[in-house]
């Protein structure tokens, strides 16, 4: 469905390839700018994420999965506790690096997420009975002090001790406590002066 607009003030972004009718303008009122897109455009992301730039509008969350279908939000609370969800609505499992405002997350980590499946990993959540800091994981919340193990690319930080657990698709579901467990090979806890 395409509606031909009239907007001689507008600047024509989008026009319909018979007619050369604007079908997408940007409008300016007052301090305030949209833009208006009367046609059924495809989800062609470049297309959007131009567009929305064109606002000033950026994606805070951004990864590097090759294909699209990912979906990322995140939630804090007043403490700055925070779960980012992340989401493959898409019908093929997908393997990225997530960032937020360019800095990657997760020290880095890929992260695996299956087809039609999400998670919600923390950042900055404290570990209950003062065992500390969880910094991040790749591994979900599973109650209070527990992580739920995936199975591939588990890691978590808690202060500065870096967790890995070896990749075992049978580890999937069990539970950790990333207070009691061992630092990472090649890494160590610091000292504390004493």
């Amino acid at each position: 469905m395409l509606q031909h607009l009239s907007a001689p003030e507008a600047e024509v972004l989008v026009r319909e390839a018979v007619s050369g009718a604007p079908a997408g303008v940007l409008v300016r009122a007052g301090s305030g700018q949209a833009i208006v897109l009367t046609c059924d455009y495809p989800c062609h992301l470049d297309f959007w994420t131009g567009l929305l730039a064109l606002l000033g509008a950026r994606p805070r969350h951004t990864h590097d999965a090759p294909v699209p279908g990912i979906v990322v939000t995140s939630t804090a609370d007043p403490g700055g506790q925070r779960l980012v969800h992340l989401l493959n609505v898409g019908p093929v499992d997908q393997s990225l690096v997530l960032s937020r405002d360019g800095r990657p997350l997760f020290g880095g980590r890929r992260i695996d997420l299956p087809a039609r499946s999400g998670l919600m990993l923390p950042e900055g959540v404290m570990l209950p009975e003062g065992a500390g800091d969880l910094a991040w994981s790749t591994c979900e919340l599973a109650g209070p002090g527990l992580l739920r193990r995936r199975g591939t690319g588990d890691a978590a930080q808690v202060g500065d001790r870096l967790l890995t657990w070896p990749d075992d698709p049978a580890a999937r579901g069990q539970t950790v406590r990333p207070d009691q467990e061992r630092p990472a090979p090649g890494h160590s806890t610091p000292s504390n002066g004493s």
